[in-house]
């Protein structure tokens, strides 16, 4: 690969402009971190309609950080609001799966449903597609991705400058190159993920499921902080899919999705 000088700094220069942007994206932000430190005390002084105020203002400053959720999704259930509180235990885990503290939560807090419906558990290879592919996860395989293309490309520089020197063997940036296309990957479809969950809560009691043909008198009755997975909305009607399978529609304004947080 013959390389020119100028060819040399487009691609030097193309590197530092991403490497700041992805800097700048990560920055720290002092005014979160103090209203994260306000919220904190004022929970543990169980003052907790103050404490939400402050977590939701850190939510809207640093979205997409599952430990903000769980924090907020802990407010609202000392206060015994359980829908909001499944919903953003749902948001949490949604962000990061696996994550210990919100599952926990998440179950005593639904054991306080009456009716509870019960999922049942994914299989392993489905829980590991989840955990890779977590919506909490876009921005580290984005970075990984930048941090592997820079690293195939100072590669690809130093063979072509490594004149009549044995070279660095082509297998490894054909190897980085297949890493960064899996990362890409990985990356889009956390993304996507983030964007669209498809998960939803019942925020009031006693929300009626219909029928496929949204007609008919309702057979049953769906508890608030039931989780559904929404499959389409059409006007006011939202199509889902109950924990245990059954399939029906429900009034759109009933549920909340937390791709909306």
């Amino acid at each position: 690969m013959k390389l020119t000088l100028d060819k040399l700094k487009g691609l030097l220069l193309a590197g530092i402009i991403i490497v700041m942007a992805t800097c700048q994206a990560f920055g720290g932000n002092n005014a979160a971190q103090a209203s994260w430190d306000k919220a904190n005390r004022l929970y543990a002084q169980k003052q907790y309609d103050s404490a939400q105020a402050y977590f939701l203002q850190v939510a809207k400053a640093r979205p997409g950080v599952a430990e903000v959720h769980y924090n907020i999704a802990n407010t609202y259930y000392r206060m015994n609001k359980i829908g909001p509180a499944v919903l953003h235990y749902e948001k949490a885990l949604h962000l990061k799966p696996g994550y210990k503290e919100a599952q926990e939560n998440l179950i005593v807090t639904q054991n306080r449903i009456p009716n509870h419906i019960v999922s049942a558990p994914d299989i392993f290879f489905v829980r590991w597609w989840h955990s890779l592919t977590a919506a909490g996860l876009a921005d580290l395989w984005a970075s990984l991705a930048l941090v592997t293309f820079i690293v195939a490309v100072l590669v690809v520089l130093v063979n072509a400058l490594r004149k009549g020197k044995k070279p660095i063997p082509a297998q490894v940036p054909a190897i980085l190159v297949c890493a960064w296309l899996v990362m890409l990957l990985l990356g889009w479809v956390a993304g996507n993920n983030a964007a669209h969950s498809g998960i939803a809560v019942v925020m009031q009691n006693d929300v009626p499921l219909m029928g496929a043909a949204y007609k008919g008198k309702s057979q049953v009755y769906l508890p608030e902080g039931t989780t559904v997975k929404v499959a389409a909305i059409n006007g006011d009607i939202a199509e889902v899919t109950l924990p245990d399978g059954r399939k029906g529609a429900v009034d759109a304004a009933m549920i909340r999705s937390i791709d909306n947080l």
